[in-house]
Formats: C-alpha cells, sequence, structure tokens
C-alpha cells in the first residue's frame, strides 16, 4: 500500500500525463480532418495552457530536471490563456477589470481592424464578429477564441501563423509528459459534419445589443457569450467522448468550467456598478439554485476539488483518502461524501447540461425578438 506521500505524488504525475495523452489523441483526429476541427481547436486552447502552465513546476520532479522549453513570451502567453478560465474569477481583474479588458481588448481592436479601412464609410455589410456553432448552438465565436487564447488581439489579428507557432510551442512542451500523435478514439470523430454550421459573421455591436441583458452593456453581454460558448462547447461537444481513457480529462475540463461559470454569474446579482434587469435576475438564481450550483458556490471540499484538479496536487484535506485506483484518485468521494463516484459525476453533468439550456434560453429571448 503507498504511503500518503507516495499516493500524493502518484496521483499527480498520472493525472499529468492522462491530459498530455489526451491532447496526443485529440491531435491525432484533428489531423484526420472534419470541417469543425479548426474551431474545436481554438476553444481547447486555455485548457492545454492550463495543463502546460500547472504542470511545469513538476518537470523537475517527474522529468529529472529536465529543462523547460518554453521561451518566457510563450510562458507568458500561457498564464493569460489560463487565467482566462477563471472569468469574472480573475484576481486580478474580477468584474470591472475583465469587462473593461473585454470592451477596449477585444470588442474596440476588432471593430478597429474590420473597419478602420472604411474610414467613416462603414458598408452595411461589414461585420466583425464571427460566431461558430454546432447543432445550432453557440460554441465560439472569435471574440470568445480571442480572449481564451492570451494573445492581444492586435497581435493575433495581425500574425499570421501566431496561433500555428503556439501550438508547435504547446506540442513541444507536452511531449515531455507523453504525448504522441497516435490514433485513438476521441470525441472529434464523433461530431457530425452535418450539424456544423456555416460561418456567421455578424456586426457584434448589433448582435449584443439583442443578447442578454436588456441594459447592456454590450461588453456584458459579449463576455456572457463567452460564459455560454464554454458551456455549450463542454456539454454538447465534449461530451460525446467515450474513451476511458479520457475520463479524467473530461470530467476536470467540465468541472472546471461549469465551477467558474457558476461562480462568475452569481456576483452580478446585486452588483451596483451593473444595471442587471429582473428578467436577467431571474435566470440567474434560475441557474444558481441548482443543488450542485449552490455546493459549487459554498462548499469547501467543491472548492478543494477545483484546487487539486487544477494544480495537480491533491488538497491536503483529501490525502489521507487518497486511492489511486479509484476515479478521479478517490478525490470524488471526499469532495462529495454520501456519493459514489458516478453519482456525483452524474450530478455534475446534469448541473452543466441544465446551466447550458438557461443561458441558452437567456440569450435567445431577445436575439431571436
Amino acid at each position: 500500500m503507498l504511503s500518503a506521500e507516495s499516493a500524493e505524488h502518484a496521483a499527480t504525475r498520472d493525472a499529468i500525463e492522462r491530459d498530455a495523452q489526451f491532447v496526443g489523441r485529440y491531435i491525432s483526429a484533428a489531423l484526420n480532418g472534419g470541417s469543425a476541427a479548426p474551431i474545436v481547436s481554438l476553444v481547447l486552447n486555455n485548457y492545454f495552457a492550463l495543463f502546460i502552465a500547472e504542470s511545469q513546476q513538476w518537470l523537475r520532479l517527474f522529468r529529472l530536471g529536465m529543462p523547460n522549453p518554453l521561451s518566457e513570451d510563450v510562458r507568458q502567453i500561457i498564464k493569460q490563456s489560463r487565467n482566462s478560465l477563471k472569468l469574472f474569477e480573475d484576481s486580478n481583474r474580477r468584474i470591472r477589470g475583465q469587462l473593461t479588458y473585454f470592451k477596449d481588448g477585444i470588442l474596440s481592436e476588432h471593430r478597429s481592424y474590420f473597419y478602420d479601412r472604411f474610414g467613416d464609410a462603414v458598408p452595411p455589410e461589414a461585420t466583425d464578429l464571427g460566431i461558430f456553432r454546432y447543432s445550432g448552438s453557440i460554441i465560439c465565436t472569435t471574440h470568445s477564441a480571442s480572449f481564451g487564447l492570451g494573445v492581444p488581439a492586435k497581435k493575433l489579428l495581425e500574425e499570421e501563423g501566431l496561433v500555428r507557432g503556439l501550438a508547435k510551442d504547446y506540442g513541444r512542451y507536452l511531449s515531455l509528459w507523453g504525448t504522441r500523435i497516435t490514433e485513438a478514439p476521441s470525441f472529434l470523430g464523433c461530431l457530425d459534419d452535418a450539424l456544423v454550421g456555416k460561418d456567421e459573421d455578424v456586426r457584434s455591436c448589433e448582435f449584443y445589443a439583442r443578447t442578454f441583458n436588456e441594459a447592456g452593456p454590450e461588453e456584458l453581454n459579449g463576455f456572457l457569450s463567452v460564459l455560454q460558448s464554454a458551456m455549450n462547447f463542454t456539454s454538447e461537444i465534449l461530451s460525446l467522448e467515450s474513451n476511458v481513457e479520457s475520463f479524467y480529462t473530461v470530467f476536470k475540463i467540465r468541472f472546471l468550467t461549469l465551477y467558474h461559470v457558476i461562480r462568475s454569474i452569481r456576483p452580478l446579482i446585486g452588483n451596483r456598478a451593473l444595471t442587471i434587469s429582473s428578467l436577467s435576475q431571474s435566470y440567474i438564481l434560475r441557474i444558481i439554485s441548482n443543488p450542485m450550483a449552490k455546493l459549487i458556490i459554498s462548499d469547501a471540499d467543491v472548492t478543494g476539488l477545483r484546487q487539486s484538479l487544477v494544480h495537480y496536487r491533491p488538497e491536503a484535506r483529501f490525502v489521507a483518502r487518497l486511492d489511486t485506483a479509484a476515479p478521479l484518485y478517490g478525490l470524488l468521494r471526499a469532495a462529495f461524501p454520501g456519493r459514489t463516484a458516478m453519482e456525483a459525476v452524474g450530478e455534475v453533468y446534469q448541473c452543466a447540461a441544465d446551466t447550458a439550456a438557461l443561458i441558452n434560453d437567456w440569450a435567445k429571448r431577445r436575439a431571436s425578438s
């Protein structure tokens, strides 16, 4: 039987390697084509950045002091991309800072790039926002992709090959942990090309004016579309993954997305700097009243699960109960006492599906008017 310290290190190393192997299976599937692959890759970027950012501290212990191959510039991009997953929980920006960044760093930069060439005579057909759907649901926009990549929008729009170069850097690093491009089942192979929507280009000012909160501001509605895209992607696309080897990584991505979406939506109630309509408040209250959402908001053990998954290090409260042979190393049973591991997974996934449906209804009630 492993000691607590040995079990902790075994769980940490296994988790890092499982994430790296998931990336390898995904890359293999993406190289084999599929019309959704380029968009899915953009959506997954900040999750891959999380894997890299949080595994770097373990290189010396588990890889015999192997040096980090990433340049300082790339590490900064990875840090910003990883932090984008926190949404309004980013401790440096919070709500006000994130909305300011979305307004000045994304909305304004995209509009300048697409409209400045026309001077004062912007034609009615000119657009600045691309929307991508699967089975009718928004899974990504050019704004959400820009937010998640961790790169200034101007740099992203103007530097051809930037994303491809980052992908190579990410792959080079993750290969240290076992990422191999080998053919294996992946959720990407389960996507139906017939359900991949055609590229939809719109004017962001018009689109954000008729979605989510009536009073705006548009940067809030735009940021809420980032949450909407993330929930739809994890609930409708990542949920198609059936490879048992991907269970850890898929749960991690789906749980962390739900966790930060719930905890980002809740503070909008009572926020004095924003005018949240009564109808918007009703949607928020319905989202956060789900029993699992309540645990996410207030339960310390659920927060501990989040910390353990993010940092690849089980929280101290869980170490004595680690079981490397159990699903998620026993963390699920520790975080959700009274439930089996799979009961906890089912509740998390059901809450995610309910949350995605409510956010979509919240958005569509005005977008269709």
